[in-house]
C-alpha cells in the first residue's frame, strides 16, 4: 500500500513540477484553473499543516492518497492528455488517465477502510493487490517486481478466517453464541 502511495505521488509531483514549476502548490494557474474547489481546499489544508514557509516536499507529505487519486478524475483530463505516459511510461498505446483512475479508485476505497479500521474481509484483497502491483508496474517494473517479491499477501489470505467462522464470531446474535458456549467452563459473562 505504501509503495503504491509513494509511487503515485511521485508520478504526479513530477508532472506538476514540469508543468507548473517546483512550487506548483503555490502556482496561481494550478490553484485557480486546474484544481477543483475540493482539491484546492485539500491542498490549502495540507499547506497549513506543513507550515507557513513549508517546502514542496513538506506539503506533499501532508497530502492524502485521496488528493493524488482524485487528480485522475475526468475533470482533470486536460492535465493528463499529454502527460499520463510520462508519469506512467509503461501504459500501453491508447491507454489514458482513465486506466489510472480505474486502478486508484478501488485502491483508495480499500486504503480508507483499512485506515478507519473498517472490515475488509468482504473485499477481494487479491484483486486490490493486483491493482496496486499494476499501478506500480505502470510507473516502474523493477519496483513492482521488488514489491511482489516481498509481499506477504498470499500467506495472509490463506490464513484469514473462513466465511462460516466469521459468521459465527461476528454476524450471529450474542444469544446464539451464549447458548452454544454454555457448556464451556471458560465462558465469560463479559461478552
Amino acid at each position: 500500500m505504501n509503495v503504491a502511495e509513494v509511487t503515485l505521488r511521485n508520478a504526479v509531483d513530477g508532472i506538476l513540477v514540469g508543468r507548473f514549476g517546483p512550487t506548483w502548490h503555490q502556482d496561481a494557474a494550478f490553484r485557480q484553473q486546474t484544481l477543483s474547489a475540493d482539491g484546492l481546499a485539500t491542498l490549502d489544508k495540507a499547506m497549513q499543516k506543513a507550515g507557513a514557509n513549508a517546502l514542496r516536499d513538506q506539503v506533499i507529505a501532508m497530502l492524502t492518497f485521496d488528493f493524488w487519486s482524485n487528480l485522475f478524475r475526468p475533470e482533470y483530463g486536460a492535465l493528463w492528455r499529454t502527460t499520463v505516459n510520462i508519469a506512467f511510461p509503461h501504459l500501453k498505446h491508447g491507454e489514458t488517465r482513465r486506466e489510472i483512475q480505474n486502478l486508484v479508485r478501488p485502491i483508495n476505497a480499500f486504503r480508507n477502510r483499512v485506515a478507519h479500521d473498517e472490515p475488509v474481509l468482504d473485499m477481494n484483497v487479491t484483486d486490490i493487490h493486483a491493482k496496486i502491483v499494476r499501478l506500480v508496474e505502470l510507473r516502474c517494473a523493477e519496483t513492482a517486481a521488488w514489491m511482489k517479491h516481498h509481499s506477504t499477501l498470499g500467506a495472509v489470505v490463506r490464513s484469514r478466517p473462513r466465511t462460516e467462522m466469521v459468521r459465527r464470531q461476528i454476524l450471529l446474535p450474542q444469544s446464539w453464541i451464549r447458548r452454544s458456549c454454555r457448556s464451556s467452563r471458560k465462558w465469560s459473562s463479559t461478552l
